[in-house]
């Protein structure tokens, strides 16, 4: 426990050398660093990943796994949105692409994602909406997180139209997600747009919903 050379900084780092055509060792220390506020860090190491993933698609976590012992309490919780997604139906489901193509895919999405955030919080909004999209783009079916931080930034940049694109993209993404459906549905009647089709279909949704069991959805 005390052996710096079994740190996840340390561990990392020889992972990412010994193979340099692998973005899991980088991302795995670009998100360390974020969990420990190292933003800049974090930028270099998952930007490298970003570049990996987009330049070599699936081979790029196709490499010979390099395993170094990390402490459980240091990286516990790092990727449980990862872990979660990957076995996602929508994307465990995805015909025509292989294994190794859809999990470098998830892995893009959430190297973009985590970039826009870094980019989010050192102000830099344009760089953070690009990376948002750039996730959207690697995972249409199940970004639904990057797309709520769009929204967040059209909300304060007081773009109303972005705003309706979003709720729209966030209502196609997840059909239940009535929040979102009432949130365009005002929207659109406070411009005087109005979509009796969205809206009906929205007040089916509802009525379902509200008939349903827990078990049933």
């Amino acid at each position: 426990r005390a052996n710096p050379a079994l740190a996840p900084d340390a561990s990392w780092r020889r992972a990412a050398a010994a193979d340099t055509s692998s973005a899991h060792p980088l991302y795995n220390l670009g998100r360390y660093w974020v969990s420990r506020q190292e933003r800049r860090r974090a930028w270099d190491l998952l930007g490298r990943a970003r570049e990996l993933l987009k330049r070599l698609g699936s081979d790029a976590v196709r490499g010979l796994p390099v395993v170094y012992p990390v402490r459980a309490e240091d990286v516990s919780g790092l990727d449980r949105t990862l872990a979660f997604h990957a076995n996602a139906t929508p994307f465990a489901s995805r015909e025509g692409t292989a294994p190794a193509e859809r999990i470098a895919a998830l892995l893009l999405w959430r190297t973009c994602e985590l970039l826009g955030d870094i980019a989010e919080r050192n102000g830099r909004y344009t760089d953070a909406r690009g990376m948002y999209e750039e996730a959207c783009a690697a995972c249409p079916d199940i970004a639904t997180s990057a797309l709520r931080k769009l929204l967040e930034l059209a909300v304060a940049q007081e773009d109303v139209e972005w705003q309706m694109s979003c709720c729209r993209r966030i209502a196609a993404t997840n059909p239940l997600d009535l929040r979102h459906r009432d949130r365009w549905i005002s929207m659109s009647r406070s411009l005087g747009t109005p979509d009796e089709e969205f809206e009906a279909d929205t007040e089916l949704l509802r009525k379902a919903l509200a008939s349903s069991t827990p078990r049933e959805l």
